[in-house]
Formats: C-alpha cells, sequence, structure tokens
C-alpha cells in the first residue's frame, strides 16, 4: 500500500510541475503584445533566460549574431541557437506521465520522476521567470493606467 500511494505522490507532483508550465505558457501567450504561438513563447523564454550567460554570448560571438541592440541580439538567439526545447514540450510531457502512471516497479518509477523533474528543471525556470517578468509588465502598464 505505501508503495502505490508513493508512486501516486511521484505522478501527482509531476502532473503538478508539467500543468504549471502549461498555464504559465498559456498565460505568456495571453499576453503577448508580439502574438507569437506557443512554441514562440518556448524560445523567447529561453532565449531571455540565458541570453546574457556567459556560453550564449560565447555562442553568439562564435557565430556571428548581430551585436547592434539587445532585442536583435535575443532574436538572433531565438532563431539560432541550439535550444534544448524547441516546441511546446506539453504534449510530450503528458506521454512521460502516463509512462510514470502506468509504472509497477517503485525504483523505476522513482528514476522515471527524477530523470523528468531534473531534464525539465531548467526549462522550467525559464518559463516561470518569464510569467514575472510578464507580471511585473502587467503591473506596470496597470499603474500608468491608474495614473501612477
Amino acid at each position: 500500500l505505501t508503495q502505490i500511494v508513493a508512486l501516486q505522490d511521484l505522478h501527482a507532483h509531476m502532473e503538478a510541475a508539467i500543468l504549471h508550465t502549461d498555464e504559465m505558457i498559456d498565460y505568456l501567450v495571453g499576453y503577448d503584445r508580439k502574438n507569437r504561438t506557443r512554441n514562440g513563447v518556448v524560445r523567447d523564454s529561453q532565449a531571455w533566460s540565458i541570453a546574457f550567460t556567459e556560453e550564449a554570448m560565447a555562442y553568439a560571438r562564435k557565430n556571428g549574431a548581430p551585436a547592434d541592440t539587445i532585442g536583435e541580439y535575443v532574436e538572433w538567439l531565438i532563431q539560432h541557437y541550439p535550444w534544448p526545447v524547441r516546441t511546446d514540450p506539453i504534449k510530450s510531457w503528458k506521454r512521460r506521465l502516463g509512462s510514470l502512471r502506468n509504472e509497477k516497479d517503485q525504483h523505476k518509477a522513482l528514476r522515471k520522476y527524477q530523470e523528468f523533474m531534473t531534464q525539465t528543471q531548467p526549462f522550467r525556470e525559464a518559463i516561470d521567470k518569464a510569467t514575472a517578468a510578464m507580471d511585473q509588465e502587467v503591473e506596470m502598464q496597470m499603474e500608468r493606467m491608474r495614473g501612477g
């Protein structure tokens, strides 16, 4: 019985992480001024999260990214950087969730859960950062509308 409960807990936590990320992508699409798709938001969020790291800047220098403006640089990253997550991952993540749900061996289930959480953490963090930035932008717009 405790094994079943533990597997259900892993499943529930993984499902919550997937649903949270899915909702945040929807939120970002809903408030995006450029009318990007979910795939566009996926790449944009990753680009802004790494744009000013040494790795991204070295890649950009090596591959001839324009350095005229920050916007051009980030847009170049969006188009050219070898993103770990290129398109909306939610559908494939739900398949992985189904695989976890069907796993009967608790050791294999724990490995599937841990691999998922570790592999997706950087992307989930990028989405969360983009969401926080969007929240801040929405708050600033609301404050301006109030005359503040």
